[in-house]
């Protein structure tokens, strides 16, 4: 049986706004844009927790000294990609034995 759901996407990097139908067939879960009477099928976006960093404090949005915090962002495809190329902490290992490197520590 399959299950359908309409709704609107908008990338909170770029602020693209994709209307989206997404649908599940035979235990498969497939992403179309939605534009006009046209669908056409496209990479599913990213519904992720990162780590933003804030240069305003988040009651009056005044400055303050920059601080981590982890926000849920919905992601395009495009925009994801240039994260991945671009995030600037590299981690590597498993089990809990990781190794963390600063990604333009290799350029020094």
């Amino acid at each position: 049986m399959a299950s359908y759901n309409y709704t609107k996407m908008i990338c909170d990097l770029c602020r693209k706004k994709v209307d989206i139908h997404i649908y599940t067939a035979f235990s498969q879960v497939h992403w179309e844009e939605v534009d006009g009477d046209s669908h056409h099928e496209i990479t599913p976006w990213k519904h992720i927790d990162l780590s933003v960093l804030f240069k305003t404090e988040q009651t009056e949005g005044t400055p303050c000294e920059p601080y981590f915090n982890i926000n849920t962002l919905d992601i395009c495809p495009e925009c994801y990609d240039r994260l991945l190329n671009q995030w600037p902490i590299v981690a590597f290992g498993a089990q809990g034995y990781n190794t963390y490197e600063s990604k333009g520590a290799e350029e020094k």
